[in-house]
């Protein structure tokens, strides 16, 4: 179990889910949004992300989508989306612990760009959570 490992889990039969530490966090791995789901949010790149000012509360509600191709391995890609929540809305792949049994087959191990936007979309999400961004 290392961070950055990408592993199949009972969670799902469809996507795997990759280690944001080594202890057992993660976050899963899901299909992009489409159109229809993304009507009424906005959806970050994490280069749109690293610029971006917070957005007003009465604004979208806005989310970052993290590329994760596994095209090689899997042939598809997908990514993971951390939320920017408020007002009780949240539009993200959850953060969740396992444990070292509950992963099933270790798929690849992400490149240290992609963990570098994930970790980095994390960390926004987290800022914005708990309201210490500046104002726009």
């Amino acid at each position: 179990m290392k961070r950055g490992e990408v592993w199949w889990t009972p969670l799902d039969t469809e996507w795997p889910v990759v280690l944001i530490s080594d202890h057992g966090d993660a976050v899963q791995i899901v299909a992009a949004a489409t159109a229809e789901q993304k009507r009424g949010f906005v959806i970050l790149t994490p280069e749109q992300a690293a610029g971006a000012r917070p957005v007003a509360d009465t604004g979208p509600l806005v989310g970052i989508e993290v590329p994760i191709d596994l095209s090689e391995t899997l042939h598809q890609v997908g990514v993971v989306r951390v939320a920017l929540p408020r007002n009780g809305h949240i539009f993200c792949t959850w953060e969740l612990t396992v444990e070292p049994g509950a992963l099933t087959e270790r798929v690849t191990t992400l490149p240290a760009e992609t963990m570098r936007q994930l970790d980095q979309a994390i960390d926004i999400g987290r800022v914005r959570s708990h309201g210490r961004l500046g104002q726009a």
